[in-house]
């Protein structure tokens, strides 16, 4: 009855304010810090009530005309515990079908946040996973056997990547890892995942291929690919370990036997079907593949004297 009620008050509602409409026809305007208890303005609009509980002692109509959302009918009460809220809203029917369009629509609800300050991801009648306030971020962690707790910045995104990571258990997604090897096993091929974690928690992961080159020594690095993807948007984000989209970027870097790396080529994140071609071209003849990144590289940049 209050999924957008609840929605808000983990998220929060940033620099501006969010309206939340009753069922009876009633509206709300509602400010939060995300992961809150306690709103810091209610505004009522016209037509509602408050209780006169304690939890609705505080009545600021001079602030309301500050905010600029005084108006005829109109009250304003600050530091609303969301509980009450909540009570409010489901004396009033419930939340309206018919709700703004600021929030992402989403395939999920959220439960309301629990006295240790957990927030439960339902999907249908499951629950998918957990997401709690981590300093600055948020610390999502999926449900089931093969859980990998991932921070995020946005709470919309950690719930996303909770329902992705259901997909992936029930079988309605595949990891790019898993889809670059499919693609990759024509050629005899099998790229092996890596990963590491930076200061928060924030997972990387990539894929690894060695070129099975007999005549290096036993003391030599031996020439290797790594491969991974990312939203360009999101200049951290080095994965393989969700399903890549039309607007993600595949990256495959070369590595010679002394240490040296250059960029290889780059893929649209669908186009996993080219990323093993240009794998198996490398590991066909990986000398000849990096000349061709090294001269590449040398174009982009040239030294100058």
């Amino acid at each position: 009855m209050t999924m957008r009620l609840d929605r808000i008050a983990a998220a929060g509602t940033g620099e501006g304010y969010r309206r939340i409409r009753f069922a009876d026809g009633g509206m709300i305007t509602v400010e939060a810090q995300p992961d809150t208890t306690v709103f810091t303005e209610v505004a009522l609009w016209p037509g509602l009530t408050a209780p006169s509980t304690e939890a609705w002692a505080t009545e600021d109509s001079h602030e309301l005309f500050l905010t600029g959302q005084d108006g005829e009918g109109r009250s304003l009460f600050l530091d609303v515990p969301v509980d009450a809220v909540r009570e409010f809203i489901q004396e009033h029917g419930g939340e309206h079908a018919d709700q703004d369009d600021d929030l992402p629509q989403t395939r999920h609800h959220v439960d309301p946040r629990s006295a240790t300050g957990i927030y439960r991801i339902q999907l249908d009648d499951q629950r998918v996973g957990r997401i709690i306030r981590r300093d600055d971020h948020w610390l999502a962690t999926p449900s089931g056997e093969n859980r990998r707790s991932v921070d995020y910045d946005d709470f919309d995104e950690a719930a996303a990547y909770l329902v992705q990571e259901a997909d992936i258990e029930a079988g309605r997604l595949t990891r790019a890892a898993q889809d670059l090897n499919t693609a990759l096993a024509p050629y005899g091929l099998t790229a092996e995942r890596a990963w590491d974690v930076l200061i928060g928690g924030h997972v990387l992961s990539w894929l690894v291929l060695d070129s099975g080159d007999p005549t290096q020594a036993a003391d030599d690095q031996e020439p290797h690919l790594n491969i991974w993807f990312s939203d360009p948007a999101d200049g951290d984000e080095v994965t393989v370990d969700r399903p890549a989209r039309a607007s993600d970027r595949w990256l495959v870097e070369l590595n010679s036997a002394n240490g040296q790396s250059v960029e290889g080529r780059a893929f649209p994140g669908l186009d996993v079907t080219a990323v093993a071609a240009y794998v198996a071209q490398w590991h066909s003849d990986p000398r000849a593949a990096w000349d061709e990144a090294m001269a590449a590289f040398e174009a982009r940049w040239p030294v100058t004297s």
